[in-house]
């Protein structure tokens, strides 16, 4: 299937396109974003140093990113994700235009490790195994679903890194155009942005806010993956999506106490399992 046979899937919903007051209702979105990203690296037990490093922007731009006085753009919070497993959707959760899903769990970044490094076959063992410890029924699982190899992270990471996205999600929303008869000043009034911005959006050319994509999904009814199709990125974050809330599901039926100590307990495991392959 082709990505315009994708997209036209996507937009089944479509019924129009949607306006929100986009700053009003994304006027305390800074501080909500900052609590996320502290919360982040402090389940992990890192430096803001070494966030800043792993995101690849300097320690003070990162600081202001964790102070909610700085939006970071899209590719860095794709890296984000593809860093920890969570959906870029889960830093906006708080919007009324946007829907977050399942929250995120108490330290559930803790597991990033486990949803990102493993391999298949030992990320489906530890969720066969996390069942039936928990007396839980175990889900059915597809393998293909869950499929996330070293060599695709890798190209995912290095097609956000070198900012080949723009281009990518640039040419998805020239189809979008052209499946939905849309004019560039209509989607840019949907966007809330003005005519010249989505001109220069469209044609790849530059970086902007990561608040465009749930802005995009609100006023098309996609979800926000939908413009990454045809990219190494969209490839690998259906795998970890689907990981992300495979393991999201099971923690959220257990108590907060029993579930807390649940990520102590896989994030250990991973840890030990690590640490053995590198001695090897």
């Amino acid at each position: 299937m082709d990505t315009y046979d994708q997209l036209t899937r996507y937009l089944q919903q479509h019924d129009g396109i949607r306006i929100a007051p986009y700053a009003e209702q994304e006027s305390g979105l800074g501080n909500h974003l900052g609590q996320m990203l502290r919360r982040c690296r402090s389940d992990r037990g890192i430096s803001q140093l070494a966030e800043a490093e792993r995101l690849r922007v300097s320690r003070a731009q990162y600081l202001r990113y964790e102070s909610g006085s700085s939006i970071p753009r899209l590719h860095t919070i794709a890296l984000w994700s593809l860093q920890t497993g969570v959906p870029p959707e889960s830093l906006v959760g708080q919007l009324p235009y946007a829907s977050n899903g399942l929250a995120v769990p108490a330290q559930f970044f803790r597991l990033s490790p486990w949803l990102c490094e493993t391999s298949d076959e030992l990320f489906l063992s530890c969720i066969q195994h996390l069942c039936h410890i928990l007396q839980l029924e175990t889900p059915e699982l597809d393998v293909k679903a869950i499929s996330l190899s070293c060599t695709a992270k890798r190209q995912a990471l290095d097609e956000v890194l070198e900012q080949k996205i723009y281009a990518a999600i640039g040419a998805n929303l020239r189809l979008v155009r052209q499946i939905l008869s849309y004019s560039q000043e209509e989607m840019a009034n949907g966007l809330g942005i003005s005519t010249s911005h989505f001109l220069a959006i469209e044609r790849g050319e530059i970086a902007y806010s990561f608040l465009l994509f749930p802005r995009f999904a609100y006023s098309m009814q996609v979800p926000p993956i939908a413009l990454t199709l045809n990219t190494q990125y969209y490839k690998a974050r259906l795998a970890l999506q689907t990981r992300y809330r495979l393991v999201n599901e099971i923690l959220q039926h257990l108590p907060d106490t029993i579930r807390a100590d649940t990520v102590r307990w896989i994030a250990e495991g991973v840890r030990l399992h690590q640490q053995h392959r590198s001695t090897r």
